[in-house]
């Protein structure tokens, strides 16, 4: 045979090269969105971590228990004053709630007049 029929890919290497080429960009999407959700779900987790950080610090200042909505968040929030087995010595505690999520944050703290 003369060389002028030889130039050029077959069918079979073209179809081996396309299915490579999708298989990469299946991988590649499926990376993608799988480190965009992880990003995401790690963002919101330091949304409510600093919330709770904040609510847990006016409950240590007031010593006062409330609840409710944070503005701009849509989380919900509950922080408490429980015993903590010691007689000078409160449990201090937040709960962050929202997008199907939960944080609680919890702390020691010593007992002041009343609380």
């Amino acid at each position: 045979m003369s060389d002028k029929f030889n130039k050029g890919f077959t069918l079979l290497e073209v179809m081996i090269a396309l299915a490579i080429i999708g298989a990469t960009l299946t991988v590649s999407l499926y990376t993608v969105n799988y480190h965009a959700q992880v990003s995401s779900d790690n963002a919101l987790k330091t949304q409510m971590l600093l919330q709770a950080k904040e609510k847990l610090g006016i409950l240590e200042l007031d010593r006062q228990e409330s609840n409710g909505v944070i503005e701009g968040t849509g989380f919900t929030y509950e922080s408490t004053i429980g015993s903590s087995g010691f007689e000078e010595i409160v449990e201090l505690k937040t709960v962050i709630k929202g997008n199907d999520k939960e944080f609680l944050l919890r702390k020691l703290a010593v007992k002041k007049d009343g609380h």
